[in-house]
């Protein structure tokens, strides 16, 4: 198991949301480009790092004001979207929840999760997703 799907994982057995759990998540799918000046140490920063930045800066604001939904959301790698999302069929509502992203051109969604909260199964399958993808090369 790829330390992406470990996470998704932890992602569908965790009981809530978690905040420490959600910057793992970003830190996984998203690690910080390596080089952050364009020269040494001094000047602007390197496109790929301030987009980084921006998009850590957005990340964390939301997990700090508890908006949980909102930062999963962004996780959604750009060639997909969220095919499938809802109730577990068959328990009580809220009690788990499950989704599906779809990638264009595909023919079947990138496999089903289930977690605990809408948040955590947009995560778990965004890990998922990302784990397909290097896999797949």
């Amino acid at each position: 198991m790829t330390p992406l799907e470990e996470l998704a994982t932890r992602c569908e057995a965790a009981s809530g949301n978690d905040a420490e759990l959600f910057l793992d998540v970003f830190r996984a799918m998203f690690p910080k480009p390596e080089q952050v000046w364009v020269t040494d140490n001094n000047g602007p920063w390197t496109p790929e790092y301030a987009d980084w930045s921006k998009r850590q800066d957005e990340f964390y604001e939301f997990v700090e004001v508890g908006a949980f939904n909102d930062a999963a959301m962004t996780l959604i790698p750009e060639d997909c979207c969220l095919h499938q999302m809802g109730n577990v069929p068959d328990n009580p509502p809220s009690s788990k929840w499950w989704a599906a992203l779809w990638r264009e051109g595909d023919e079947e969604d990138l496999g089903e999760v289930n977690a605990c909260t809408s948040a955590l199964v947009i995560a778990a399958a965004c890990l998922k997703a990302r784990a397909m993808e290097a896999s797949n090369g």
